[in-house]
């Protein structure tokens, strides 16, 4: 169920699309509306495409370029005829609006945010505190692949598990949840952090106690610089306070 919307503000029509459309997808919607106010109305209007517009669904081309299947085809995601879905309804709202008559609201989306309930596992999830394995703290190392100060090679993989907590407790959106340092005279420069392919990180939650394992995977580049290099993981996780009250505190490994 997608949401389109036909708004005229004397001669300048805007169509609102939830859709990025391509040029051509969007020349022949603007052609098609003005054709039809110029037939029934003998009006002359500007059109404008509102596009991304109260709903995302993703790109529309025209059939022939959907059969290209570039990015924007590929993305076409109801199929090479998705642009004649769109111009058929507003060919019917213009219709609509040039006859004065009413359109019926048609289907409204599902709403989902009554029955979160049902998904109990979720309310567990956020309110449950964590603690680490006994006689262990946050952003310990619990398993390596190699051993500490010992020779790795270009082309090797290294493994790390550190003792966590849910990643989502901060998503890291301007910064990174592992980082591969290299040494620098007294310095450490960042040269890896989670959004380069050579990085990847899961999480393997355990029960009892409740924590996550963080498995942070470096692969080697072939051309990487020799030297001695870190690995950091920057971690949060959910605690009591000295009050009892939940908060989220941040620890580094």
């Amino acid at each position: 169920i997608l949401p389109m919307q036909l708004i005229k503000l004397g001669s300048f029509l805007i169509a609102a699309v939830p859709t990025e459309m391509t040029t051509m997808a969007g020349r022949r919607l603007k052609n098609m509306l003005t054709s039809l106010f110029a037939q029934l109305k003998n009006e002359s209007v500007m059109v404008a495409i509102a596009g991304l517009a109260n709903e995302y669904a993703d790109y529309t081309t025209t059939y022939e370029e959907y059969q290209v299947q570039r990015y924007e085809g590929g993305s076409t995601i109801y199929g090479p005829y998705q642009l004649d879905a769109y111009l058929y309804q507003f060919a019917k709202l213009a219709r609509a609006m040039i006859m004065d008559q009413t359109v019926p609201a048609g289907p409204e989306p599902e709403d989902f945010s009554q029955s979160l309930h049902l998904w109990p596992w979720l309310e567990l999830e956020f309110n449950r505190t964590e603690s680490p394995p006994d006689n262990a703290t946050f952003g310990d190392v619990v398993n390596q692949s190699f051993d500490f100060g010992g020779l790795i090679f270009p082309g090797d993989t290294v493994q790390v598990v550190f003792i966590g907590g849910s990643l989502n407790h901060d998503r890291k959106t301007d910064s990174t949840y592992i980082e591969i340092q290299h040494a620098n005279s007294a310095t450490w420069d960042t040269v890896f952090v989670d959004s380069d392919p050579e990085t990847r990180l899961t999480s393997k939650r355990k029960l009892q106690p409740n924590y996550r394992e963080i498995q942070v995977q470096f692969d080697i580049p072939l051309d990487i610089s020799p030297g001695t290099y870190r690995i950091l993981y920057h971690g949060n996780a959910k605690v009591h306070d000295h009050l009892l009250e939940h908060t989220i505190i941040s620890f580094k490994g």
